[in-house]
């Protein structure tokens, strides 16, 4: 797809350029104005491919009206030498400035993406993307299950592991989350201790997340020690349960709340911390 995308730019730039050449010479030749219509393919091929597509869209627009373009079509005096090899020489500097500014815009636009959509400490996407994503899937009617993971015993392993580790820590653990085969979609920050998945309606939930919560009761190794993670989730559907983005979030919230509860209730009577979330999320 994408290179069927960008053969199709190549192309339109190219016959763009072409019926410039064919506007200039049938309007008279370059001494006339319509020469500088050369410039919106430079333009847009370094709109598209930056400095090395107006450099290249350059030579080609120099070349179409330049040696063997007529200075003056009605006589057919043709340029000289110093001519047109002076205007491609500008069209170049033109396509290389060109190029310039838009990776530089480029560039500024990554930054500010990722200051508005992205956590600067796990380097995760934000609950923000979060819901551009959710919001994606729902125009795209895929259906899906969005989860909400938390971390309850996220303090104690700070106290543990101390200030400076817990980053690292954090990181460790969300590969480790990504690792599970049946997963390996995006994780979206939320908070310290709260995370978003998207998951795929291709499994019965209910086995998924069993399979998912035995999986996740087993230590992640960090600096020599093994540390248990204390997990809560929260799950909502779409489309059974809404079709809006910032519901979906919500819902998924109330869930989360809904399996803590249950969580605290049941622990009193089985002794198996997976037991007892197996329980919470069969009851979802």
């Amino acid at each position: 797809m994408f290179e069927d995308r960008t053969l199709l730019l190549i192309f339109l730039i190219s016959c763009l350029a072409i019926l410039v050449a064919f506007i200039v010479f049938f309007t008279g030749g370059t001494r006339f104005s319509y020469a500088h219509l050369i410039y919106l393919p430079i333009i847009l091929a370094a709109y598209f491919y930056k400095i090395k597509g107006g450099i290249t869209a350059a030579l080609i627009g120099g070349f179409l009206l330049g040696p063997y373009m007529p200075l003056n079509t009605s006589t057919m005096t043709m340029q000289g030498l110093e001519n047109w090899t002076f205007r491609m020489s500008l069209l170049v500097v033109v396509g290389t400035f060109a190029g310039y500014l838009f990776s530089l815009l480029e560039s500024q636009l990554e930054q500010v993406n990722q200051i508005a959509y992205y956590d600067s400490e796990t380097g995760l996407p934000n609950k923000l993307k979060l819901k551009k994503e959710l919001e994606k899937e729902i125009e795209a009617e895929n259906d899906f299950y969005l989860l909400i993971l938390s971390i309850n015993n996220f303090i104690d392993i700070y106290k543990m592991i101390g200030f400076m580790n817990f980053s690292n820590y954090i990181k460790k653990l969300l590969q480790y989350i990504k690792d599970f085969e049946k997963i390996r979609d995006q994780i979206y920050y939320i908070n310290e201790s709260k995370y978003g998945l998207i998951v795929k309606k291709e499994s019965d939930l209910s086995i998924f997340l069993s399979q998912f919560v035995e999986y996740m009761d087993h230590a992640v190794e960090f600096n020599q020690i093994s540390i248990f993670n204390d997990i809560s989730l929260g799950i909502t559907a779409y489309p059974e349960q809404s079709q809006i983005a910032d519901e979906l979030i919500d819902q998924a919230f109330i869930s989360l709340e809904k399996a803590a509860t249950k969580k605290l209730q049941y622990c009193g009577s089985i002794r198996s911390r997976t037991a007892a979330l197996k329980r919470v999320i069969l009851d979802y």
